[in-house]
């Protein structure tokens, strides 16, 4: 095991893990491999970042030529996750082949899998809580493995409404179960102690290559952040709940401009002053989003139905309602950049960008130069 050299005894060498969309992918591959070829042990999947990962099968049964199911559990690296070591199941039968090769793959959620039941998730509630980009990564592993049949998925988590519930599922608005998940695949440990000293190395490697930094505190952000900005890769760094060190980091390494870009959850937070936004250390969302929507003169009824949404698409999805959201999230743009030069270096250029699930600009501040590099409509 390596350690830091500058003697704090700090590992900046992290394990990665797997989400539970490449998870389930696994046990999609495995249960579809099982039934055409046999037994498997282990399964490589394909990643949307062009990463193959090999996982291990836990189980592995084929009921009869059609049929069958596999399992794969779990595996959350330095990441403290609750979900760590779940076992994901998959039953699949395999039915006719295409013609084309092209296989048609049908995924439904089973017992363990919550559904959604609140607006603002970017899944449509009464369905099972399996994002699209969980969905993407279990159809394309399948794929590589059904040879041109379709196959039809049924995807469940033994215990998953127990499991669910030493999560944030309820308080988001997901129930009875689990939450498949997963942008890249890959479980970054973005919410230890020990990232924060991970953000240094690589946001001083950034600074080689650029005079601006993109901070993204998730990989759907990171994802957009690149096709918005003309910059080099290393200028996009991704910095999980730690926005206080990150922006330390940025201005320690001498960036001229910090960009903070993300979703509102998380952004939310900042306008309030909040620089470690783990749901576990502050909240202060729906009282930011309440204040901001009230400034603008929306109803006392609407100001309270902010306050009690569950998560933050919900409230935005009520401020939109009112025809102020753009007001809105750019005026906690604004906020979040007056802040960071109050609370960090007035020296330093601050830009915010928030956008949806969708990657659509939906609030902005844009400090300086920083329009030169944003790519519009691109």
């Amino acid at each position: 095991m390596m350690y830091a050299s500058d003697g704090s005894g700090v590992n900046p060498f992290q394990q990665y893990g797997i989400t539970t969309g490449l998870t389930a992918a696994a046990a999609a591959k495995a249960c579809t491999l099982t039934v055409l070829k046999g037994v498997q042990n282990r399964v490589v999947v394909p990643t949307p970042i062009g990463i193959r990962i090999e996982v291990k099968v836990v189980e592995s049964v084929r009921i009869d030529e059609s049929s069958g199911y596999a399992s794969a559990e779990k595996f959350s690296g330095d990441n403290p996750d609750q979900l760590n070591g779940i076992t994901i199941r998959c039953h699949c039968k395999v039915v006719k082949k295409q013609e084309n090769g092209r296989s048609k793959i049908t995924i439904s959620g089973n017992a363990g899998i919550g559904v959604v039941e609140k607006d603002g998730l970017g899944i449509r509630p009464g369905e099972k809580a399996i994002s699209q980009g969980a969905r993407k990564m279990i159809e394309d592993a399948v794929r590589e493995a059904a040879g041109g049949y379709d196959v039809e998925l049924s995807i469940s988590v033994p215990n998953g409404e127990e499991f669910a519930k030493l999560t944030m599922n309820e308080k988001v608005g997901v129930f009875g179960g689990i939450s498949v998940l997963g942008t890249t695949g890959i479980e970054e440990p973005v919410s230890t102690e020990e990232y924060e000293l991970h953000l240094k190395y690589i946001v001083a490697a950034g600074r080689c290559v650029s005079k601006i930094i993109v901070l993204c505190p998730g990989n759907t952000a990171l994802k957009f952040a690149k096709k918005y900005f003309a910059l080099p890769d290393k200028a996009f760094v991704l910095i999980g709940d730690k926005v206080g060190a990150a922006v330390s980091a940025s201005i320690e390494s001498a960036y001229d401009h910090v960009v903070i870009f993300g979703l509102p959850g998380k952004l939310v937070k900042i306008a309030a002053g909040i620089y470690n936004t783990h749901s576990k250390v502050a909240d202060g969302r729906m009282e930011t989003l309440a204040a901001v929507a009230a400034m603008y003169g929306i109803s006392k009824g609407a100001v309270k139905r902010i306050m009690e949404s569950s998560n933050t698409g919900e409230a935005i999805s009520i401020i939109e309602q009112e025809g102020i959201v753009a007001e809105v999230l750019n005026t906690i743009a604004s906020r979040i950049s007056n802040r960071l030069k109050a609370d960090f270096s007035r020296s330093v250029g601050f830009s915010v960008v928030i956008i949806d699930h969708d990657g659509k600009i939906i609030g902005s501040h844009l400090d300086g130069h920083i329009k030169e590099v944003l790519k519009y409509g691109k």
